[in-house]
């Protein structure tokens, strides 16, 4: 039986895995060997909670037997680029959806 894969980002800790409760938690790496979706991505500071990627965010988590990962996270209210063409984004649509999105990987 396959069992569904969710992601809760936190401020303290990149990503802190989450599985459905029937599941339980992860005992060992092979247990983390899988895609993961984004179900949250809160950061909290004193006290105080913020989406950090907004509304809407969708992201991807995967992780392989060999310890290598790739994350991929795109906030829900990037802006489209006017000239339909990224190549001739503006400065400013640029800046959005930079800061607006993150990807990265390694082991």
């Amino acid at each position: 039986m396959e069992r569904p894969h969710v992601l809760v980002l936190s401020a303290m800790t990149l990503a802190t895995l989450a599985m459905s409760v029937s599941a339980g938690f992860a005992q060992s790496a092979q247990d983390l060997v899988g895609t993961w979706t984004l179900v949250s991505a809160v950061t909290e500071k004193d006290a105080t909670k913020s989406d950090t990627f907004g509304p809407g965010a969708a992201g991807v988590l995967a992780f392989d037997a060999s310890g290598l990962y790739t994350l991929t996270i795109i906030g829900g209210n990037l802006p489209a680029v006017l000239s339909n063409n990224r190549g001739n984004a503006t400065p400013e649509e640029n800046k959005a959806i930079v800061s607006g999105s993150i990807a990265h990987f390694g082991t």
